[in-house]
């Protein structure tokens, strides 16, 4: 039959709702576009104090308190003014009095060089170069002194350890350089111990610990830095500095590093003890002289450097040290027993970069770093006391678990649940009146500790990324108001089309980040905010009530990534959240509903506590007893007679924790929760069953922060989302599409992948396709068009901190998405603002996850918020956002319809568009087709077409039809040889629905024929002779020509008619018939025996025709041999034949059953190769004859009639006796 190529028409894209004005393009409506940041400094006018001003945030600053109660700040690792990173040497004054910050000194830029003039000369133009980690005193006459750290010398150009001395006279305002190098990385000179010398000095070093005795001299204690001849490493040196004679004297400890500790007894006092090597420990001095040192980096009595929590004295009388308290070894989990009680095995864990300071009975106050905490390690935010009368430790506040949150309470107030959150490196002064104060440890937050009243106060300052709102008065519609950034927030739009906007994670009125509760009202015909109802600040509790009951003083607690819905009676309605209870913090089970017309709340459901399990019931069956159980992430829709409908999210199941994926109805007028599909246990990987068929085991696996919709046909859609994928085994962001249907209750997986972390398929954008998918993602927002037509934007994929500002559409009713905006990335996706008010194709909001979505009355949609990206400046690349967007789609809709199905080369179909207006153009290929104006087009020949028409403002593109090739040849597969017995799968692994199938075996019908199914369509068979051969596959398609498969080669592992073919006294040649076809590589096993059991295994040949040598007159032997089948991995059956060699032998006779290779033995008779003595015969009618490559002796040659030989030149034969 002839193979001839048709055509076949094949609707597969869209390409939908492309804009060229206001449809489809986003409007910037409202809000901040960049990023800003509290935690760079302002620095105002240089010597001039101001509200405004404050340091940026740092660590690793060194401080001094003056004469007059003014605490004074050096330096650091932060944020200049431009929020550039680097090390700092800005000086800065605070008055407590007045809760200002003077910028006195310095630069406010980073990384600059010092100006070290002339040794004990001040001048005005002197300054040391940035660094972190020095030390600092003060001295009698009020001077602020400055040693070492890691920094910027005069002129080195990158921060390396440093040993410059430097004085600062507040009254003159100069700096001066006392003693040590204006170079970098500086070995000591120790000189004698306990003997002062001009020549001492301590070695370049950062993180020492420091200082002043009664006489006003200074003392400096290890760090990691240069010893006295060796590179770097921790110290464990005790040096003091006398200002009076400007020298230094090596007091105690060694001059190398890595030294471990020599503990002694504890409470001792003895000349041979001695700390660690050590860095950014903790040290101060009592009333009574005595020094304490707790904690740090660095060596133990034994082994290697790590976290310490040791507490030693030293007495200055007597040059010795004591271990009082803590462990000789390192990392130690800390033992806080009850807060403010103390014990006798009370103790702070092993840390470094914590603060400390003395009470004013001596006693040391301890606060955060980083190290141990009870169970974990990290940030630190516990605070200590430490009783030398009683040698006991007491935890006064804070978390017994590393990275601690702030709470913030009001400022300047103090408050028993007030704290820092968990921080190093901190700057620490103590005030006349005994208060604590601590600043930075990488933010720019100013706190007072109050030791008698065991509470602390925030005071100023908060590093925070991102804007706070401006409240205005509560009610009153204001230009000005507006939101702070956040994200995870709740939305609702009222029956008069004004946007809601409830809760989140962001800034209140101040810039304190936390679970907020306030609710705004954005009027769009003013485009203005309102703040209705909740608090200003963050992390508020909620207020109950009587359940049921509205009341003004009900509110719920602050909270995040809840869930809202709007009921039919315009009744707003509020579940769950990670947030605020009445008492506690964490996932939540509360129900709410609030009135817009009254302005109240009403707890209706659910508990006033955290972290509840669920009560499931009976799945199906209402009733009062149900709830769900505590969670964030989930999502929820409204149906269309008002009942609540809430699927999955995080938090707990019956009895565990985890991604929940169960589905709850709540029947408002009932007042009860229905279990409806799902599971009651956590992690599962769902039941995803056969895509686009519904079934009541389906179900989507445990996920949360998932997208959702409600279709205008009343079922429910569910998208992505971050949880199990059907494995069970792996999680990660998924792409799959799921839709419900109420009235039966059953799921059906529509689109995407079952696994996780799939990648986006785009396609052209704004068109749509069958491959076309979102990639893998959470936190995406979601909404529905008029058209029921599925829209979603942006959220993250769950393996990198990257954000998606893609818009993608999905038609319900051709099952495809289209890429309609955005990035094609999850990189660095800057919003494209533009102008306020203004649409243009150009903009486009960054990536954001977790923002708030309405569609308006009028089909447009609104953005707001969100954790992501603004513009590319300034700096700061992410964070809470604010502003709110517009995106009006476009309505109309072009579709082409064919003329008909199916066609075959040389004819035609007519394609007819519709859904515009006017003038149409037609396109094959992406080129105009001229002339084609009208609403049809005679296609002729294969390609691509697709219609463009203007409608309002809309440019629209209509689907794309791809006319290709038609009957696809069949790719079949199957070739091999196979043992008898075994299965065979002579196979298409993908037909066409439109095609009919038949198999052949050599020429005559086998199977089918059959019609396609777009799948895998098989010809399976158990092995035996009779299926051996050739197969192909024909396929035809109604109206066109019959296409052909390639041929598949099917054998059978069988060795038939072993026979002997020539007997010598030494040799055998025998055969078998090859039952493979020749187009199958087929390998075989043979072997000559004495014995009638056949060997385990045999030579390997590819041939047919074998000869054996070496065997023994007159002697009986057997043949065996089998075939290989399954490409050499298994055998047949072996055959067995015998024989008897001859008693006598004969001439060597070629046989040529191989090759023209002379000394190959299966080209001779019995294997027999000549030698020197041999007679040889070479008959005519052989399939080789010899061709001789190298010089050779036998007796004799013969060759007969039509026999031939071949010799190469140079090549010699010699033969004996002719």
């Amino acid at each position: 039959m002839t193979k001839q190529l048709f055509i076949f028409l094949l609707l597969s894209f869209f390409i939908e709702n492309a804009l060229i004005a206001q449809n489809n393009q986003w409007v910037w409506m409202k809000g901040d576009s960049s990023l800003t940041s509290t935690r760079s400094g302002v620095y105002g006018t240089q010597g001039v104090p101001s509200a405004l001003n404050r340091p940026g945030s740092r660590e690793n600053a060194v401080t001094w308190t003056d004469a007059s109660g003014n605490f004074w700040l050096f330096g650091g690792e932060g944020f200049t003014e431009t929020d550039s990173y680097g090390n700092l040497n800005d000086l800065w004054k605070y008055n407590p009095s007045t809760n200002q910050w003077t910028w006195v000194k310095g630069d406010k830029i980073k990384n600059v060089f010092g100006i070290y003039g002339s040794v004990t000369v001040p001048a005005l133009s002197n300054k040391p170069g940035s660094r972190k980690g020095a030390v600092s005193w003060t001295d009698a006459s009020g001077n602020f002194w400055l040693f070492g750290g890691e920094g910027y010398s005069e002129n080195h150009g990158y921060p390396y350890l440093l040993n410059d001395l430097w004085k600062y006279n507040p009254s003159t305002n100069e700096w001066t350089w006392m003693k040590g190098d204006k170079i970098n990385n500086v070995n000591g000179v120790y000189g004698t111990v306990t003997v002062s010398a001009t020549l001492n000095k301590p070695g370049s070093r950062s993180g020492s610990v420091s200082w002043s005795d009664a006489s006003g001299n200074l003392w400096l204690f290890g760090g990691y830095g240069f010893p006295e001849t060796s590179s770097y490493s921790y110290l464990n040196d005790l040096w003091k500095y006398n200002p009076t004679t400007n020298e230094w004297t090596w007091m105690k400890g060694d001059k190398i590093i890595g030294v471990n500790g020599v503990y002694g007894t504890q409470g001792v006092f003895a000349a041979g003890n001695k700390p660690g090597s050590r860095q950014q420990g903790v040290a101060w001095r009592d009333i009574n002289g005595i020094v304490w040192l707790f904690g740090g980096e660095g060596y133990p009595e034994t082994g290697f450097y790590g976290y310490l929590n040791d507490l030693w004295k030293y007495d200055p009388a007597t040059n010795q040290w004591a271990w009082m308290k803590g462990d000789k070894t390192t990392g130690v989990y800390g033992v806080y027993g009850t807060q403010s009680v103390p014990a006798v095995g009370n103790k702070p864990g092993s840390r470094y970069y914590a603060t400390g300071l003395s009470d004013a009975s001596g006693n040391l106050l301890l606060f955060g770093g980083y190290g141990y905490s009870e169970t974990d390690y990290a940030y630190l935010n516990d605070l200590w006391k430490y009783d030398r009368a009683t040698n006991q430790w007491t935890w006064m506040k804070g978390d017994k678990t590393a990275y601690g949150a702030s709470v913030y309470g009001q400022q300047n107030i103090f408050n028993t649940n007030n704290k820092p959150g968990g921080r190093r490196s901190m700057a620490v002064w103590k005030d006349a009146i005994g208060m604590f104060w601590i600043y930075g440890g990488n933010c720019n937050e100013l706190w007072k500790y109050d030791p008698i009243l065991n509470r602390w106060a925030w005071v100023r300052d908060y590093a925070y990324e991102g804007f706070k709102g401006i409240y205005g008065t509560q009610g009153v519609e204001a230009a000005n108001n507006k939101p702070g950034s956040r994200y995870g927030a709740c939305e609702w739009i009222d029956a008069t089309g004004n946007l809601w906007l409830f809760g989140g994670i962001g800034a209140g009125g101040m810039f304190a980040d936390g679970n907020l509760n306030d609710m705004w009202r954005l009027n769009l015909s003013t485009n203005q905010w309102t703040w209705i109802k909740g608090d200003s600040i963050a992390d508020k509790v909620g207020v109950y009530g009587t359940q049921g009951i509205f009341a003004v003083a009900n509110h719920p607690g602050a909270r995040a990534k809840a869930v809202s819905w709007k009921d039919n009676n315009g009744i707003f309605w509020l579940f769950g959240g990670n947030g605020y209870s009445e008492t506690d913090q964490g996932y939540l089970n509360d129900l709410w509903k609030y009135d817009p017309a009254i302005n109240q709340w009403a707890w209706v459901k659910g508990d006033k506590t955290t972290y509840i399990n669920g009560i499931y019931g009976t799945q199906g069956n209402q009733s009062s007893g149900n709830k769900p159980g505590s969670r964030h992430g989930a999502v929820g829709w409204a149906d269309a007679s008002g009942n609540l409908f809430l699927f999955g999210g995080e938090g707990n199941g019956e009895a565990d924790f985890g991604y929940l994926n169960d589905l709850w109805r709540f029947n408002i007028a009932a007042g009860q929760w229905t279990w409806m599909k799902g599971y009651k246990y956590t992690n599962s990987s769902g039941q995803y069953g056969v895509k686009g068929t519904a079934n009541a085991a389906n179900t989507p696996a445990g996920k949360f922060e998932a997208t959702g919709w409600t279709g205008n046909a009343g079922n429910l859609w569910l998208f992505g989302g971050y949880g199990n994928d059907i494995s069970g085994f792996t999680t990660g962001s998924q792409n799959n599409l799921w839709k419900y249907s109420i009235s039966n209750n059953e799921w059906t997986w529509i689109k995407g992948d079952s696994g996780s972390d799939s990648a986006s398929i785009f396609g052209t954008q704004g068109t749509s396709g069958n491959a076309f998918n979102p990639a893998g993602r959470q936190a995406a927002k979601g909404w529905t068009d008029a058209n029921n037509n599925l829209w979603l934007f942006g959220g993250m994929p769950h393996s990198s901190s990257s954000f998606y500002n893609d818009l993608w559409k999905y038609n319900a009713t051709t099952n495809k998405w289209a890429w309609i905006k955005g990035a094609t990335t999850s990189n660095f996706n800057y919003g494209q603002y533009g102008t306020i008010g203004v649409p243009s194709p150009q903009n486009n909001p960054g990536g954001k996850t977790n923002a708030s979505v309405w569609r308006s009355t009028t089909n447009d949609f609104w953005l707001f918020g969100g954790y992501g990206i603004g513009t590319s400046y300034p700096a700061i690349t992410e964070g809470n956002l604010n502003d709110i967007w517009k995106f009006s789609p476009c309505t109309a809709e072009l579709s082409i319809t064919p003329d008909g199905g199916n066609f075959c080369f040389g004819s035609s179909i007519l394609l007819t568009v519709s859904g515009g207006s006017g003038t149409y153009e037609w396109y094959k290929n992406g080129i105009l087709i001229p002339g084609v104006t009208g609403t049809t087009c005679d296609a002729t020949s294969s390609g691509s077409y697709y219609a463009k028409s203007i409608v309002g403002s809309c440019t629209l593109f209509s689907n794309e039809v791809i006319l290709d090739p038609g009957t696809t040849p069949p790719a079949l597969g199957g070739s091999g040889v196979y043992c008898l017995g075994n299965n065979v799968n002579v196979g298409i692994p993908q037909t066409e629905v439109d095609q009919i199938y038949l198999w052949r075996q050599n020429g005559a019908g086998a199977y089918g024929p059959i019609g396609g199914n777009g799948g895998n369509q098989s010809l399976n068979f158990n092995m035996t002779e009779s299926r051996v051969g050739t197969y192909i596959v024909e396929s035809t398609q109604p109206g066109c020509n019959t296409v052909y498969s390639n041929t598949v080669y099917v054998g059978l592992a069988v060795v038939n008619n072993l026979a002997t073919v020539y007997i010598c006294s030494d040799g055998v040649t025998f055969n078998w018939k090859r039952t493979a076809p020749i187009n199958i590589s087929q390998s075989y096993h043979y072997a000559v025996t004495q014995s009638i059991t056949p060997p385990d295994n045999g030579t390997v040949t590819n041939d047919s025709i074998i000869s054996v040598g070496s065997l023994s007159p007159s002697t009986q032997y057997y043949i065996h041999a089998r075939a290989t089948c399954n490409f050499g991995s298994s055998y047949g059956d072996w055959s067995t034949i015998s024989f008897t060699t001859t008693a006598t032998g004969g001439p060597c006779e070629w046989i040529g059953a191989a090759n023209t290779d002379w000394f190959n033995p299966q080209n001779w008779k019995c294997g027999n190769v000549p030698t020197t003595t041999s007679e040889v015969v070479i008959n005519g009618g052989r399939t080789f004859y010899p061709n001789v490559t190298s010089n050779m002796t036998i007796k004799k040659i013969t060759l007969n009639s039509g026999a031939t030989m071949q010799v190469a030149p140079g090549v010699v034969i010699n033969i004996t006796s002719q």
